[in-house]
């Protein structure tokens, strides 16, 4: 297994609408601490590991952020391709196997944690947490070499916001342009608030929707930085991109405090 930290996107959808061939709601691949962490393996999971070029086989922990097909679609073909030591964080929902995609056959030899409110679990070093609001489960992510945010569908409110104040890099799937009555996830404005409270180092748009990709994820990370930027007292520093299919990452670049640290012992 590769020992550079790496973020793979596969997939930028989190809508059935908008599947196509050229957008997928596959999950994204991280490969941190001799470890290849799989989240939300969603449509398109199998297809874009293999373009990719990114062998499952060496998958041993996955997070689950819902129950929903569009996230989980894949977690059955993806368990089959692996050397099966699978660690499985998800809700009690995904374990029902008369009501999810996954199957008891395919559960069998999974070590499985759910979240019923918040987690914090520790796996082969690395210390994953996990809140569950009940709409949608978010991970906090804490390696060796940073600390990634993951949210899907979450309740905006301060005690969220500042469980991901020490992250890094925050992955968020994006849906709304503007509030919706009953929504399970963050609209534009809740994110815009999340970004200028965390001020992460990097923050990638993604899981979007008909509607966002309609409005251009491109044209609505601009307008998050612009609005983050009006406030003249505040530097943001925060760089925003909206997910593209197949993105890589290094997520060390972003780890100022990692980088101060190595430059402390540089010039010692």
């Amino acid at each position: 297994m590769n020992t550079n930290s790496k973020i793979t996107l596969l997939g930028t959808v989190s809508d059935i609408k908008v599947l196509n061939n050229n957008r997928t709601a596959a999950g994204i691949i991280l490969d941190v601490d001799n470890n290849q962490i799989l989240i939300d393996p969603g449509i398109g999971t199998i297809i874009r590991a293999d373009n990719a070029k990114i062998e499952l086989k060496n998958i041993n922990i996955i997070l689950s952020s819902t129950s929903d097909t569009i996230y989980t679609n894949d977690i059955n073909a993806v368990i089959e391709h692996t050397n099966k030591d699978i660690h499985l964080i998800c809700s009690k929902e995904l374990i029902k196997h008369d009501e999810s995609i996954l199957t008891s056959k395919h559960a069998k030899n999974l070590k499985i944690v759910t979240v019923e409110e918040e987690k914090q679990t520790s796996i082969r070093g690395i210390d994953i947490q996990a809140i569950n609001n009940k709409v949608g489960i978010s991970y906090k992510i804490n390696t060796s070499k940073f600390v990634l945010g993951y949210i899907t569908k979450a309740k905006y409110n301060k005690n969220f916001v500042e469980w991901f104040k020490d992250a890094n890099i925050l992955i968020i799937n994006t849906t709304l342009n503007k509030p919706e009555k009953n929504s399970s996830y963050l609209d534009i404005e809740e994110i815009t608030e999340l970004i200028r409270e965390v001020a992460p180092e990097l923050v990638i748009l993604n899981g979007f929707s008909e509607k966002t990709i309609k409005a251009d994820p491109l044209d609505i990370s601009r307008k998050i930085k612009q609005e983050l930027q009006k406030n003249k007292q505040v530097i943001t520093k925060t760089q925003i991109l909206p997910a593209k299919e197949l993105m890589t990452i290094n997520p060390e670049a972003y780890n100022i405090r990692l980088k101060q640290k190595n430059l402390k012992g540089f010039f010692q």
